[in-house]
């Protein structure tokens, strides 16, 4: 009889740490699901305007720069002097390419532009290079949040595949407040 209640007892305190592990599962489901809800993507498109869902975007211009962007060159240096000194030519073994976007917030709230990807023909997936930044001019520098009824153009620099093909750019944007707008 004794034993039996150890196994009574064990397997209690299994079930209580299946029924936690379970609890803490479906807040954070909730929590992802929630995250999706609240995130819109859009394919830019060269030269053709796309809306989804109050925000339309168009790729105004696609420029390839090359497979170096040189120091002498920088169009927005740092403010700081040592930081500027630091700065060297950019290289890669791919090209550098700098696309221009227009975009359209018809919405109610503020939309952050948070992560901006460049897709190529073989749906290859390549981020905005932050170190490029010093090669593009303050007017097209942007990274923040487009406020309600407000057009933005602004333009990113891609590293990407020396053989992509400069197809479409997809842009993942966020609402300014995730959960509760």
């Amino acid at each position: 009889m004794e034993n039996q209640e150890k196994r009574i007892f064990l397997v209690g305190i299994l079930g209580g740490i299946m029924g936690v592990f379970l609890v803490f599962g479906g807040i954070f489901c909730f929590f992802v699901s929630m995250e999706k809800l609240h995130t819109i993507q859009i394919n830019c498109l060269p030269e053709k305007s796309v809306e989804t869902r109050d925000i339309s975007c168009e790729i105004l211009e696609v420029e390839e720069m090359g497979k170096s962007l040189k120091a002498e060159e920088i169009t927005s240096p740092p403010v700081n002097e040592e930081e500027f000194k630091r700065i060297k030519d950019l290289k890669t073994d791919g090209k550098f390419v700098k696309v221009k976007i227009k975009v359209l917030n018809k919405r109610k709230n503020s939309i952050n532009l948070s992560t901006v990807y460049f897709i190529d023909k073989e749906g290859r997936k390549f981020t905005a290079s932050y170190k490029a930044n010093y090669w593009l001019s303050e007017e097209e520098s942007f990274s923040g949040s487009i406020l309600p009824d407000a057009e933005k153009e602004f333009a990113k620099i891609f590293e990407v595949s020396e053989n992509s093909d400069l197809h479409k750019l997809k842009i993942k944007f966020y609402r300014q407040n995730r959960l509760f707008d």
